[in-house]
Protein backbone atom coordinates (compact mmCIF):
# COMPACT_ATOMS: atom_id res chain seq x y z
CA UNK A 1 0.00 0.00 0.00
CA UNK A 2 1.30 3.62 -0.75
CA UNK A 3 1.61 6.12 1.61
CA UNK A 4 1.10 9.77 1.16
CA UNK A 5 2.72 12.85 3.36
CA UNK A 6 0.14 15.57 3.35
CA UNK A 7 2.68 18.45 4.48
CA UNK A 8 1.09 21.94 5.74
CA UNK A 9 3.37 25.02 6.51
CA UNK A 10 2.31 27.42 8.88
CA UNK A 11 3.37 30.83 10.16
CA UNK A 12 0.90 32.49 12.51
CA UNK A 13 -2.46 32.76 11.12
CA UNK A 14 -3.98 30.68 13.61
CA UNK A 15 -7.76 31.00 11.92
CA UNK A 16 -7.06 29.66 8.84
CA UNK A 17 -4.95 27.12 9.75
CA UNK A 18 -8.24 25.62 12.21
CA UNK A 19 -10.12 26.19 9.07
CA UNK A 20 -7.60 23.96 7.09
CA UNK A 21 -7.27 21.18 9.68
CA UNK A 22 -11.34 21.27 9.94
CA UNK A 23 -11.22 20.48 6.36
CA UNK A 24 -8.94 17.26 6.47
CA UNK A 25 -11.26 15.80 9.71
CA UNK A 26 -11.83 12.42 7.66
CA UNK A 27 -8.43 12.32 5.84
CA UNK A 28 -7.67 8.41 4.65
CA UNK A 29 -5.85 6.41 7.42
CA UNK A 30 -2.78 6.04 4.98
CA UNK A 31 -2.31 10.21 4.81
CA UNK A 32 0.04 11.72 7.36
CA UNK A 33 0.12 15.23 8.16
CA UNK A 34 3.12 17.08 9.17
CA UNK A 35 2.88 20.55 9.53
CA UNK A 36 6.19 22.76 9.13
CA UNK A 37 5.86 26.12 11.51
CA UNK A 38 8.24 28.32 10.74
CA UNK A 39 8.47 30.33 14.10
CA UNK A 40 4.35 31.24 15.24
CA UNK A 41 3.90 33.11 18.29
CA UNK A 42 0.10 33.03 18.23
CA UNK A 43 -1.38 29.80 19.01
CA UNK A 44 -0.75 27.57 15.91
CA UNK A 45 1.38 25.24 18.24
CA UNK A 46 -1.52 24.14 20.26
CA UNK A 47 -3.78 24.14 17.60
CA UNK A 48 -1.49 21.56 15.93
CA UNK A 49 -1.38 19.19 19.32
CA UNK A 50 -5.30 19.52 19.73
CA UNK A 51 -5.31 17.96 16.40
CA UNK A 52 -2.93 15.68 16.80
CA UNK A 53 -0.99 16.77 14.06
CA UNK A 54 2.59 16.10 14.33
CA UNK A 55 4.15 19.41 13.92
CA UNK A 56 8.15 20.79 13.69
CA UNK A 57 8.75 24.07 14.41
CA UNK A 58 11.77 25.59 12.92
CA UNK A 59 14.17 27.24 15.55
CA UNK A 60 14.52 30.49 13.48
CA UNK A 61 11.95 31.88 10.61
CA UNK A 62 13.08 31.19 7.75
CA UNK A 63 10.31 31.95 4.96
CA UNK A 64 8.10 29.69 3.10
CA UNK A 65 10.59 28.87 1.00
CA UNK A 66 12.57 26.99 3.23
CA UNK A 67 9.48 25.31 5.16
CA UNK A 68 8.44 23.98 1.39
CA UNK A 69 11.94 22.58 1.33
CA UNK A 70 11.75 21.04 4.92
CA UNK A 71 8.85 19.28 3.99
CA UNK A 72 10.39 17.52 0.84
CA UNK A 73 13.18 16.74 3.02
CA UNK A 74 11.24 14.78 5.69
CA UNK A 75 9.24 13.30 2.82
CA UNK A 76 12.63 12.12 1.32
CA UNK A 77 13.86 10.90 4.68
CA UNK A 78 11.05 8.71 5.66
CA UNK A 79 10.15 6.80 2.09
CA UNK A 80 6.83 7.74 1.63
CA UNK A 81 5.58 7.58 -2.16
CA UNK A 82 3.25 10.44 -2.79
CA UNK A 83 4.16 14.17 -1.21
CA UNK A 84 1.40 17.06 -1.11
CA UNK A 85 2.15 19.87 0.16
CA UNK A 86 0.03 23.12 1.11
CA UNK A 87 0.13 26.34 2.77
CA UNK A 88 -2.18 26.99 5.49
CA UNK A 89 -5.15 29.28 4.09
CA UNK A 90 -6.77 26.80 2.10
CA UNK A 91 -9.53 24.35 2.62
CA UNK A 92 -8.87 20.92 1.44
CA UNK A 93 -12.20 19.42 -0.15
CA UNK A 94 -13.60 16.09 1.12
CA UNK A 95 -12.56 13.95 -1.62
CA UNK A 96 -9.83 15.58 -2.80
CA UNK A 97 -6.71 13.76 -1.09
CA UNK A 98 -7.88 10.66 -2.68
CA UNK A 99 -8.24 12.19 -6.39
CA UNK A 100 -4.78 13.21 -5.96
CA UNK A 101 -3.63 9.69 -4.97
CA UNK A 102 -5.89 8.01 -7.45
CA UNK A 103 -3.91 10.67 -10.36
CA UNK A 104 -0.52 9.78 -8.66
CA UNK A 105 -1.13 6.14 -9.72
CA UNK A 106 -1.90 7.20 -12.99
CA UNK A 107 0.75 9.09 -14.05
CA UNK A 108 4.50 9.19 -12.74
CA UNK A 109 4.89 11.95 -10.57
CA UNK A 110 4.53 11.67 -7.19
CA UNK A 111 4.22 15.25 -5.68
CA UNK A 112 1.59 17.93 -5.53
CA UNK A 113 3.15 21.72 -4.29
CA UNK A 114 1.69 24.74 -2.81
CA UNK A 115 -2.04 25.24 -3.09
CA UNK A 116 -4.04 28.75 -2.17
CA UNK A 117 -7.05 30.24 -2.16
CA UNK A 118 -7.52 32.50 -5.60
CA UNK A 119 -6.39 35.42 -3.52
CA UNK A 120 -4.69 33.80 -0.52
CA UNK A 121 -4.32 35.44 3.19
CA UNK A 122 -2.54 38.37 2.50
CA UNK A 123 -4.54 39.66 0.15
CA UNK A 124 -8.16 39.87 1.65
Amino acid sequence: MSRTLLVITTYNQSKYTKLCFDSIRNIENDVDVLVIDDCSTDDTIELCKEYNHEVIVKETGLGLTDSWNKGYVEFKDRKYDYFILANNDILIPNGAITELKNTFEKWPFSMVVPTSTTLGVGHN
